[in-house]
């Protein structure tokens, strides 16, 4: 079978790579079509996945509009020469509509409730949902959902082990705290009027949490003069060490505080943006969630000076997980069996503890 992953997002780098090189090794033809999006490009070439450019993240919804005519263009090119017989990747209206132009099948994993406008120009074309469970919203007959969340394909205690030698790299002690924070650009299209930190905020928070650890900070955008002594400066696929062995996480993106909690890492999301599976850890007190910055700087400070609080995140995230599958697995199998699998998971939903 030929199946074309797109990668729009550096995360969805992470999500599909084992599924890429699983795929391949039992004998099929995948072709990977990646946006310019912050380190997608660098994590691709790091993983030793070829890939094709197929368009860039641009600002503003008008030229995002621009963006998903010619990048079409260019995967429907790209998907016509490849005789592709499934399209698989996050939600992207580029992939839907080369999925209509080619009369070829889209299955596309998600687990953001929001954008409102993409969903509304993406939904009619697509095959398959594929969500966790935690998922808020229904999606249809087409929908099926699974027991964990899309941080397993690839932090999955089977596919993921730590390094305790980016310690070294940060220059910090083992028994050193450390913290990272992280700032985001606020450009996804599920990111439309969206909040967090403030400019203010930011300043204060870092050189108030300084004095109780080393403070780390990594940034979508380039970060003010006053800020860029804490700049985090490492390769890009070592970041789940870094967070594996911080003492806290505070961050505007969803994503990294959700892999913060799958590595049992004290996390802080700061955000408007609410989305099915940071409540669900919030309410099992995996998470805390805040919508602006007020309250933050206590809750870190509390966080911080408590010394038993990594290894409780740490117990707490092992039980919490015990359960769920090891997604890489299942997203492969899918793939592989598509379209039977679909009717084999939705006449037995607990299939997908095969996968665990």
């Amino acid at each position: 079978m030929n199946i074309l992953i797109e990668v729009r997002h550096p995360h969805h780098v992470h999500v599909f790579r084992h599924t890429y090189f699983d795929l391949i090794k039992r004998g099929h033809n995948v072709k990977v079509v990646a946006v310019d999006k912050e380190m997608s490009y660098p994590l691709l070439e790091r993983f030793n996945i070829p890939f094709e450019k197929v368009g860039v993240n641009r600002k503003g919804l008008f030229n995002k509009l621009i963006n998903i005519l010619s990048s079409t263009r260019k995967l429907n090119k790209i998907a016509k020469g490849f005789r592709t017989d499934l399209l698989v990747g996050k939600a992207s209206p580029t992939m839907a509509f080369t999925s209509f132009l080619r009369r070829k099948p889209y299955i596309l994993f998600t687990d953001t409730e929001n954008a409102k406008l993409l969903w509304f120009i993406i939904k009619p074309f697509v095959n398959t949902f594929v969500s966790p469970d935690c998922y808020e919203k229904d999606l249809g007959i087409n929908h099926i959902i699974f027991n964990g969340y899309l941080e397993l394909a690839y932090l999955h205690k089977s596919l993921y082990q730590p390094n305790q030698s980016i310690l070294k790299d940060l220059d910090v002690q083992p028994n050193d705290k450390y913290v990272l924070i992280r700032f985001v650009s606020w450009n996804a299209s599920h990111d439309i009027g969206q909040s967090g930190f403030g400019n203010e905020d930011k300043l204060k928070i870092v050189q108030s949490l300084s004095k109780h650890a080393k403070v780390f900070i990594s940034s979508e955008n380039e970060l003010p003069d006053e800020l860029k002594q804490y700049k985090l400066n490492i390769e890009p696929d070592k970041i789940f060490d870094v967070l594996k062995y911080a003492s806290l996480y505070i961050g505007e993106g969803a994503t990294m505080a959700s892999e913060c909690v799958v590595l049992g890492t004290p996390s802080i999301f700061v955000s408007s943006l609410e989305t099915g599976y940071t409540n669900q850890q919030r309410k099992n007190d995996l998470l805390f969630q805040f919508n602006s910055s007020q309250g933050v700087l206590e809750k870190s400070i509390e966080l911080i000076s408590d010394n038993d609080s990594k290894e409780n995140f740490k117990r707490k995230s092992q039980e919490a997980f015990k359960e769920y599958i090891n997604v890489s697995n299942f997203i492969t199998w899918l793939i592989e069996n598509y379209p039977e699998s679909v009717k084999t998971i939705k006449e037995d939903p607990d299939y997908q503890y095969t996968f665990k």
